[in-house]
């Protein structure tokens, strides 16, 4: 049987000054729980919260797609 997942994952960016880990979470579907739960998981994996996030066009976070980088994010 094949079900569909949500799947969250974060890691340090390149040339940053920390270890080079990735975290990784599935999740049976992407709602704003998941979201809070991915990121409270992360932050404890990596030990800090960062300076920055940046969201890939994740549904539970971003609402629009604009001009270029720019994003509106849902409330």
């Amino acid at each position: 049987m094949r079900k569909r997942a949500a799947c969250f994952d974060a890691g340090a960016p390149f040339g940053a000054q920390v270890r080079q880990d990735a975290f990784v979470a599935a999740y049976p579907r992407e709602t704003q729980e998941m979201v809070f739960d991915a990121h409270n998981r992360a932050v404890a994996f990596f030990g800090g919260v960062p300076q920055r996030l940046i969201y890939d066009n994740f549904k539970a976070v971003v609402e629009a797609i604009l001009v270029g980088k720019e994003r509106q994010h849902a409330p």
